[in-house]
C-alpha cells in the first residue's frame, strides 16, 4: 500500500511532525520584581559571541564585551523596580530598565522598551 501524496502535504503532516518527540522548545515567562532578584542576584549571564555580565549581590553590574579591544569591562549599578531590571552605566548616568523573562532552566532575555532583546545563559555555577 502506498502513501497517498496528500498525506505528506498540508495540515495534517504538520500535525503528525509536531507529534513526534523532540526537545521541548522554552517557555519564557516574565518576571515580578522578587523573582528577578532571585533569579539575577549573584549570577553571571553570559551573551552568545559578545561577552558576560555580572549582577552582584550589593547592586553593582559589570559586563565585560569579549569583542572590544582588549575586552572591555564597563562597572555601573543594577536595581529592580516596577517589574523590570534596570541598569546604570557610570559614564552615562541614565537608568536603562529591562523586562526579565526567564526559560525555568538557564535561559534568560532582557527586553527593552522598544521590544529589543537581548538574550543569554547563565553561566554553570
Amino acid at each position: 500500500m502506498s502513501v497517498s501524496r496528500k498525506l505528506t502535504q498540508g495540515p495534517v503532516w504538520a500535525v503528525l511532525l509536531a507529534l513526534l518527540p523532540g526537545p521541548a522548545l522554552a517557555e519564557w515567562r516574565v518576571l515580578s520584581d522578587a523573582e528577578i532578584e532571585g533569579v539575577l542576584t549573584g549570577r553571571t549571564v553570559v551573551y552568545d559571541d559578545v561577552g558576560w555580565q555580572i549582577f552582584t549581590e550589593a547592586g553593582r553590574t559589570a559586563f565585560h564585551a569579549g569583542e572590544a579591544r582588549m575586552g572591555q569591562t564597563s562597572l555601573g549599578d543594577w536595581i529592580v523596580r516596577d517589574g523590570q531590571s534596570c541598569q546604570r552605566w557610570v559614564r552615562l548616568g541614565d537608568w536603562a530598565c529591562y523586562t526579565v523573562e526567564y526559560d525555568g532552566e538557564d535561559g534568560v532575555r532582557f527586553i527593552d522598551d522598544h521590544g529589543n532583546v537581548s538574550a543569554g545563559r547563565f553561566q554553570a555555577e
